[in-house]
């Protein structure tokens, strides 16, 4: 699929490989985003269930996968066992964030999130094309030392303009887990895949629950590590809910590099409840607790509240289960 991809101008071919990933393009805060394109599927069941009236409630969770065989036949192949190894770590990690939050809330499930991540088999992965920013300046706009940013007023905007998300605009995973590979930068006038990140600045930013902003950045190879083998996880906003408030989900955005003919390649698993599971907190949480104020003031502009999208109407406190979680906060981005 890279190779292919970064061989074929957008601008001079029809071939497949562009179709599929262009008909993925989507809008984003009210806006087209025309900064990637994205490939979904299933990664651990091509075909859910056998129930057309389950795919026809449930289409984003139970649609059977679809894949250009013909074109790219590794491509269904390499997508499900990447998939499968990043749910295989992330039902360890479920673990010991279930421990931690056990030790936090006596009521808490025991083993709630890992449960739901085990057992779960309608999770979502995305095959994401970063497309290269061919007009950028980002001068002065920050420094980054040892991982932590000190912005200048142009970086903490969260306008179009905003260097910190001119790739991917800041946002919560609204799922529980999710699982990501380490990103590959690909000059796209020759194919090559760069071993080092051409622009430093460039990549993936998180704010903290203060909201200090933060570059994740790789411990370098020694002998035991090799960067490459590195998984990354964040948290969800549906463990944010399960959890009571004691898991935040990570506010996070992908700023792209000053540096032209630079792609970015990447892929995430995205580990989430069933589609009835009940989102409500453990028992004798205030459920507006979920989100606690000082984390819901630092969310970045444009990126909405969990307030906005859980206890509403369409997904009461009391009766909202996933699918209808989904739903609001789908058309809360989109």
């Amino acid at each position: 699929w890279r190779e292919k991809w970064v061989r074929t101008s957008p601008g001079k071919s029809s071939s497949d490989t562009i179709t599929i990933f262009i008909s993925m393009m989507s809008s984003f805060q009210g806006h087209p985003d025309y900064s990637k394109g994205s490939y979904y599927n299933n990664p651990l069941l091509n075909k859910p269930t056998d129930d057309p009236k389950v795919v026809e409630k449930y289409p984003s969770f139970a649609t059977p996968n679809v894949w250009p065989t013909k074109e790219l036949p590794s491509l269904e192949s390499n997508f499900m066992n990447m998939g499968k190894l990043l749910v295989k770590v992330g039902v360890m990690v479920a673990h010991h964030c279930d421990k931690h939050v056990e030790s936090k809330c006596k009521t808490y499930e025991k083993g709630r999130l890992h449960r739901m991540i085990s057992t779960n088999k309608v999770c979502k992965a995305r095959l994401l094309h970063y497309f290269p920013i061919h007009k950028k300046s980002c001068k002065n706009s920050s420094d980054v030392e040892d991982g932590k940013v000190q912005p200048s007023p142009s970086s903490t905007s969260s306008s179009s303009n905003d260097p910190f998300s001119d790739w991917c605009g800041w946002h919560n995973d609204h799922s529980s887990l999710t699982g990501l590979v380490v990103g590959q930068f690909v000059n796209t006038k020759t194919g090559e895949f760069l071993t080092k990140n051409p622009d430093p600045n460039a990549g993936l930013y998180i704010r903290s629950r203060k909201g200090e902003l933060l570059k994740v950045s790789l411990p370098a190879d020694n002998e035991k590590v090799h960067v490459g083998n590195t998984l990354l996880f964040q948290i969800g906003e549906s463990s944010q809910i399960h959890t009571g408030g004691i898991l935040q989900a990570t506010p996070h955005a992908v700023r792209g590099p000053d540096v032209a003919n630079i792609s970015r390649e990447s892929y995430a698993v995205f580990m989430q409840p069933s589609w009835n599971e009940p989102m409500n907190v453990p028992s004798g949480v205030d459920p507006k607790n979920a989100q606690s104020g000082q984390a819901a003031e630092q969310l970045p502009e444009r990126v909405p509240t969990l307030g906005s999208r859980y206890g509403n109407k369409n997904c009461p406190f009391t009766s909202c289960n996933y699918a209808s979680f989904t739903s609001e906060s789908l058309k809360a981005y989109h």
